[in-house]
C-alpha cells in the first residue's frame, strides 16, 4: 500500500474513491476444513458451489480498496487487503475492550509512517480469526492514533492486513530487535509455519465492476487455488526480484516488455541495480488502486494521446471519456491486457472555474522510482489476472523452503473488452451531465496557474493541507453528484481522501460456498478519537512508500 497527494480535488479523488455508503462486507460461513489440506481456504463469489472448504468472501469496493473481515473474539473487523505491506493493524478506539484479555506489550510502541499520515499504537499478541483459520498469539499493532487517515474508515474498514514477507513487517523487525525472537511473525507466516506440509501461497481474483456501479466481490484464497481460475497452475513462476535479500523481499518480478496503444515501448534502463538491459521491475500491489509508470515513459505516452491534458493544478491527466485506451504488459512471454474500463473512470463536478460536467481521468501515472522498483500494478493491472503469490516451495524431505515466486492467468479477453468498454462507458455518460470541454480545462488551468507547476505537490502533495481542502470542498460539490447517482454519490465524494492518499503508496484445489452478505455502513467520521498519553515511537515506514 502507497500513500499520496497524487489527486488533490473531490471530483477527480470521487473517482478513485471507490468506496460506498453500503459497502457489503460479505461474511463467511463456518464449514469443517477438507482433510487433505487442514488449512485451505477460499474466498467465495457470488454463485460459488459449496463444498467442506471454509469460505472468506472479499468486497471490491468500487474498483479501490479489497476488504474482508478479520475476527478477534466475537468481533468482526473489516480490514484492507494488501500485498505491499506486512504488518496487521487494527484501530483499537473503535472496540473497547477488545484487548483487554490480550497480552499488551506497551513498551513496544510502533509508528507506521506513510506518505500523507501514519498509524501509531503498541505491539498486542492475541488469538485472531481469518478466513476460517484460527490464529494463536497473532501479534498484531493496537493503533490509538491515526493520523490523517479518517478515509480508512470512511471505508469501511478499520485496519491493513499486510501479505508481504516478514522481513516488511515493521512489528516483527521491533519484536525481534527487542526480544531477539519470532513472536512478531506476521498473520501468515504463522498460518504457514503451523502447517509446513501445506501449500503456502495465497491468491486474489480482484473483480470489477462497472462506472456506476457501487460494489462487487472477489476472491481470496490461501493455500488453494479459485476452481475456475485453475489454470493458472500451468503458468511460469515468475521469480521475485530480490536484488536486497533476505532484506525487503516484495511481491517483485521481472517484466519483459510494456505495450502502449498497440505498440512496445523501449524499456528505459532499470532504476534498480542489477536488472538485465531492456528488462523491468514491476511491484505488484492489491492495496495500490492505480498503475504508475516512470515518469519519462509515462508523460510520453500521456502526451501522444490526440485528446489527453494535464490540469497541473490537480497533477492529473484527462482524455475524451470515450478514448480505448490499449495497455499490455508481458511477463514471460505472457502477454496480459488491462481491460479499458481500468485505464480511465467518468466522474462528474465543477472543475476549476467551470460549470459542473463530465470528465474521464487516466488512471496510469507518472512517477519517480525510489530505486526499488520501476513499474508499480496496482489494481489497474490486477483486475485483468488472476494472481498467485507463493512463499517457496518446501522440499518434503529436506524441509527447506524454496524461493517465492508469482503466477498470473490473463482473464480479460481483449475483443471482449472493447465490446464491454463501448456499452459500460456509454451507460455511464448518459446518466452524467455533459462531457465538458478539455480544451477549456487547459485554458483554466493555465490561468490559475501561467507557471504550469504542479501545484498539487508544490503545496504539500503529502501535506496536511491539500487533504483538508478536498475535505472541506466536499459540501460544495455533492449537491451536483447528488443530482445524478442518489446517495451513492455523496458517498463517492466523502471518500475522496481514499483517491488522494491511498493511490499511491498461493496447491490443491477446493470450490467455494455461496457468500451471505451483512452490509457495513459508513462509519461516522473519527474526528474526536479519545485521547492517549503519547509514548516514545520508534519510526517506521512502509517499504514502498
Amino acid at each position: 500500500m502507497r500513500s499520496s497527494a497524487l489527486v488533490a480535488v473531490p471530483l477527480v479523488a470521487a473517482a478513485l474513491a471507490r468506496a460506498a455508503f453500503h459497502a457489503p462486507i460479505i461474511r463467511y460461513h463456518k464449514r469443517d476444513a477438507s482433510a487433505a489440506y487442514p488449512f485451505h481456504r477460499t474466498a467465495a463469489a457470488a454463485g460459488g458451489s459449496t463444498t467442506s472448504a471454509g469460505s472468506l468472501s472479499v468486497v471490491d469496493s468500487q474498483n479501490v480498496l479489497y476488504i474482508a473481515d478479520v475476527t478477534i473474539g466475537n468481533t468482526n473487523i473489516p480490514v484492507i487487503l494488501d500485498t505491499g505491506s506486512a504488518d496487521l493493524w487494527i484501530y483499537a478506539n473503535d472496540f473497547p475492550g477488545l484487548f483487554s484479555s490480550a497480552q499488551n506489550y506497551t513498551d513496544v510502541p510502533i509508528n507506521i509512517t506513510y506518505g500523507t499520515g501514519s498509524a501509531s499504537g503498541f505491539v498486542s499478541v492475541i488469538d485472531v480469526e481469518f478466513a476460517d483459520i484460527l490464529v494463536h498469539n497473532q501479534a498484531i499493532l493496537a493503533v490509538l492514533k491515526n493520523y490523517e487517515q479518517d478515509f480508512i474508515f470512511q471505508s469501511g474498514a478499520y485496519g491493513i492486513l499486510g501479505f508481504g514477507a516478514d522481513s516488511l513487517s515493521d512489528i516483527y523487525v521491533t519484536m525481534q530487535k527487542k526480544y531477539k525472537d519470532n513472536r512478531g511473525q506476521s498473520l501468515l507466516s504463522n498460518i504457514f509455519s503451523a502447517n509446513a506440509s501445506e501449500p503456502n501461497h495465497i491468491a486474489f481474483f480482484l473483480d470489477r465492476i462497472g462506472d456506476l456501479d457501487n460494489s462487487g466481490q472477489g476472491t481470496f484464497s490461501i493455500g488453494a487455488y479459485n476452481p475456475k481460475y485453475s489454470a493458472v497452475q500451468n503458468q511460469p513462476e515468475l521469480p521475485v526480484w530480490n536484488p536486497n535479500a533476505p532484506k525487503d523481499v516484495r511481491w517483485a518480478t521481472i517484466i519483459d516488455a510494456v505495450e502502449l496503444d498497440g505498440k512496445n515501448i523501449t524499456l528505459a534502463k532499470s532504476a534498480v541495480s542489477g536488472v538485465p538491459s531492456g528488462k523491468a521491475v514491476a511491484l505488484l500491489d492489491t492495496g495500490t488502486s492505480a498503475m504508475y509508470l516512470p515518469k519519462s515513459t509515462a508523460e510520453a505516452w500521456l502526451k501522444s494521446i490526440p485528446s489527453a491534458v494535464y490540469v497541473s493544478t490537480q497533477d492529473a491527466w484527462y482524455v475524451d471519456c470515450t478514448a480505448e485506451l490499449q495497455v499490455a504488459i508481458w511477463f514471460k512471454g505472457f502477454r496480459y491486457v488491462i481491460h479499458p474500463l481500468d485505464l480511465t473512470v467518468p466522474f462528474a463536478a465543477p472543475l476549476l472555474s467551470l460549470p459542473n460536467a463530465t470528465y474521464c481521468q487516466i488512471l496510469i501515472m507518472p512517477q519517480d522510482s525510489d530505486g526499488t522498483f520501476d513499474y508499480l500494478l496496482g489494481d489497474v493491472f490486477l483486475r485483468n489476472v488472476y494472481s498467485v503469490y507463493d512463499f517457496g516451495d518446501t522440499n518434503p524431505q529436506t524441509g527447506k523452503q524454496g524461493a517465492p515466486y508469482m503466477k498470473l492467468l490473463s482473464i480479460t479477453d481483449e475483443t471482449t473488452a472493447i465490446a464491454d468498454f463501448r456499452t459500460s462507458r456509454q451507460q455511464s455518460l448518459a446518466a452524467l451531465p455533459s462531457v465538458g470541454n478539455l480544451a477549456a480545462v487547459a485554458a483554466a488551468d493555465k490561468k490559475a496557474n501561467p507557471s504550469g507547476a504542479n501545484l498539487a505537490a508544490a503545496d504539500g502533495g503529502n501535506g496536511s493541507s491539500n487533504i483538508g481542502d478536498s475535505v472541506n470542498k466536499l459540501a460544495e460539490w455533492a449537491p451536483a453528484m447528488l443530482g445524478l447517482l442518489g446517495f451513492n454519490a455523496l458517498a463517492l465524494l466523502a471518500l475522496v481522501v481514499i483517491g488522494v492518499m491511498l493511490m499511491r503508496r498461493g496447491k490443491g484445489d477446493t470450490s467455494v460456498g455461496a457468500p451471505r452478505y451483512q452490509p457495513v455502513h459508513l462509519p461516522p467520521r473519527k474526528s474526536d478519537h479519545a485521547p492517549y498519553e503519547e509514548p516514545l515511537y520508534e519510526e517506521h515506514r512502509y517499504h514502498d512508500a
